[in-house]
């Protein structure tokens, strides 16, 4: 829960009523789309930037005028335009705008771990929330983003039993993340097809 209240804290600090928030919100499923929901729910007026449809500078004049500039970096996502997204991010820090991002999915031992090293996002993000202590450990220890340990949620509406529940099973399961999108981890679509 320290991520958590870390989060809450940054909120608070800035004092914030809107945010920029750059992802992928093309589905009501994402789990940008349920954290804008929930900022939503808390009072904030979140600006939706959907990743793809918006170039570098038209992002940067609204991350510029906003409180906070939440981006959730894709895997391997490229941000068209003519500024470099780092360089929106420097901004932003000189501004003094608060940058963040967060990730739902393991890193160290994936091929995207190269991405901590090959990305400059990940040298210039403000703070980075992750349900991965070693990650927000290895940040903290080896960058000058906060990294932050937070433990992962199921948005509120997406709790509820399924109308063929019949009550036989002996604990509650739930998975959270794509079918087949990691090929380090091939179980993970036996696990969801039995």
């Amino acid at each position: 829960m320290q991520g958590s209240i870390e989060f809450t804290n940054i909120i608070r600090l800035v004092k914030m009523k809107t945010i920029a928030f750059l992802g992928n919100f093309q589905v009501d499923y994402s789990s940008e789309s349920h954290h804008a929901k929930t900022l939503e729910k808390l009072g904030y007026k979140v600006i939706r930037l959907q990743e793809g449809q918006y170039r570098s500078e038209n992002i940067s004049k609204v991350a510029q005028k906003a409180d906070l500039f939440i981006w959730v970096h894709t895997h391997g996502w490229k941000t068209l335009g003519g500024i470099p997204m780092n360089e929106v991010l420097i901004k932003l820090k000189e501004l003094g705008i608060p940058s963040m991002t967060y990730h739902l999915d393991l890193w160290f031992g994936l091929k995207r771990q190269d991405d901590l090293q090959n990305d400059d996002f990940y040298k210039t993000i403000g703070h980075f929330f992750t349900v991965d202590r070693l990650m927000a450990d290895w940040f903290n220890e080896n960058t000058e983003v906060k990294g932050h340990f937070i433990l992962a949620g199921v948005y509120e509406d997406e709790c509820y039993i399924h109308k063929d529940y019949d009550g036989n099973y002996d604990r509650d399961i739930v998975f959270v993340g794509s079918k087949g999108y990691h090929p380090e981890y091939p179980y993970r679509p036996t696990l969801i097809d039995f």
